[in-house]
């Protein structure tokens, strides 16, 4: 996996800017994305396809269904899961709050898009 510091400029542009559609304040380049780096076509595919399905709203309904799925089984677990109540270890964490459903709502999108079926989740109107 390629740092970012290691990017030809391009590259590095288009990593960043698809870290942004999913992280908006900035401050996380998620992994997956940094891995794309190394093949510029994919990385391509990537950036238009979610690129589009930011603009058409689909990542955020699929963010938003993510959300809501994930909270109801984390609310069914047997076990209690409990909130870190250290302040220094939440502030570390809290960003990673809503990039990892947003990085998960891609992940869907991607595979469908890359799959050539669509979406059954993702209904507009």
């Amino acid at each position: 996996m390629l740092e970012l510091e290691a990017m030809p400029g391009s590259v590095r542009e288009s990593v960043v800017r698809l870290a942004r559609l999913v992280e908006p304040g900035g401050t996380i380049i998620p992994s997956v994305f940094r891995h794309l780096a190394a093949d510029d076509s994919l990385l391509a595919a990537v950036e238009t396809t979610l690129r589009a399905a930011s603009t058409a709203g689909l990542l955020d309904t699929t963010y938003d269904q993510m959300r809501t799925t994930l909270t109801k089984m984390a609310d069914e677990w047997p076990l209690p899961v409990h909130r870190v109540q250290d302040s220094a270890t939440r502030a570390v964490i809290e960003p990673f709050a809503a990039t990892i459903p947003r990085v998960l709502a891609a992940s869907a999108i991607l595979r469908t898009a890359f799959a050539g079926t669509p979406c059954p989740r993702a209904r507009h109107g």
